[in-house]
């Protein structure tokens, strides 16, 4: 069986908080704890065929430099009977639920949320400006994106061609973490539900039961790539110019926009995956697909095509963005033009952040 030698390396990216309305908003994250079992190349989404892995078993911190926490060089293991790499598809493998440090504030009550080793704590009284308790620590959660969701979760990577590597080559491996707006606090009202804490209940009733705060992750983008250098670019998306001036401090409102990530590898600047936040129970008349699959650049500009992907059902609602300019944090805000897999367009706005 034929080996494949890698180096692993880390960009960690980390975001901005998000300002809530009442009871439910992000968190400014300090750090995020998973175990990483193992990398998986696939070929395939649906009714995938795992070709070849890569064992990990650790727990990371992907918040820190995490270059550190893994072997610097280590063997793909190929599956029974394959003897080359091809895949379009690498899939994350992570269990144990997640660890949680953060913290947010509502400036109505004066409050400051925060994890600790204990569960959640509340400062009152101390004005806006955060300052770290001393028990402020990780919050552990047993299950990643809702209560149940104790087993096994899988973060994917889409590749937008089939890739072949050899035994010839050795295989770099890069692993970028963007954090922005994936942790939460809700504090267990059911007048402030919102997004996955309003809709799961529909699915099992235990799930977010009202009385029960909760601290968890909302979704984990975590990007891989083979023999790439990658770098993101966060945005926030609105349909009005006036939802892209912050609520309070660095904090936007998260039912009146959404966040788009965009993936470059930073050798040849080619465009590499995407990802947006596309919450439930939005306060604006659409919603982003949830992955933006390819970007045609156009001059300064881009096309972006973007489409959601559910098991059964294969790649849906195709949507495009024209005209989007890539921009610089602090860059006054842009606009292109968003038609919808209806055929429906309306002018699109947005801001970056990171």
């Amino acid at each position: 069986m034929k080996k494949f030698l890698f180096i692993l390396t880390v960009l960690g990216v980390i975001g901005l908080p998000v300002f809530g309305q009442t009871g439910f908003q992000m968190l400014e994250v300090d750090g995020l704890q998973v175990n990483i079992d193992e990398v998986r190349f696939v070929q395939g989404y649906s009714n995938s065929t795992t070709i070849g892995s890569i064992e990990i078993g650790q727990t990371v911190n992907l918040t820190e430099n995490l270059s550190d926490v893994f072997n610097e060089s280590t063997s793909v293991r190929l599956e029974f009977g394959v003897d080359e790499l091809a895949f379009d598809v690498i899939n994350i493998q992570l269990s144990g639920g997640v660890g949680i440090k953060g913290h947010t504030y509502f400036p109505a009550s004066d409050t400051h949320v925060y994890t600790s080793t204990a569960g959640i704590k509340k400062l009152t009284g101390a004005g806006s400006t955060w300052s770290a308790p001393a028990d402020y620590g990780y919050h552990t959660s047993s299950f990643f994106y809702h209560p149940g969701d104790a087993g096994e979760t899988q973060e994917t990577t889409f590749l937008q061609t089939m890739t072949t590597y050899t035994s010839a080559a050795p295989l770099e491996v890069s692993l970028l973490v963007d954090t922005y707006q994936v942790a939460y606090y809700w504090d267990g009202e059911e007048s402030s539900r919102h997004g996955f804490v309003k809709t799961m209940p529909y699915e099992n009733p235990s799930y977010f039961p009202t009385g029960t705060e909760v601290i968890g992750i909302t979704y984990l983008p975590l990007y891989v790539a083979v023999n790439q250098n990658l770098s993101s670019e966060t945005y926030v998306v609105a349909e009005s110019t006036a939802d892209l001036t912050p609520v309070f401090s660095n904090f936007y409102n998260e039912k009146r926009t959404m966040n788009m990530t965009l993936i470059f590898d930073d050798d040849d600047g080619s465009f590499f995956i995407g990802r947006t936040a596309n919450w439930d129970g939005l306060e604006i008349s659409w919603k982003l697909s949830q992955f933006v699959r390819s970007a045609v650049s156009s001059g300064t500009n881009y096309n972006l095509s973007l489409s959601s992907y559910s098991d059964g059902s294969g790649w849906s609602d195709t949507e495009t963005i024209n005209g989007f300019t890539r921009l610089q944090v602090g860059d006054a805000a842009g606009t292109a033009s968003y038609t919808d897999s209806d055929g429906a367009s309306r002018t699109l706005h947005y801001v970056r952040v990171k």
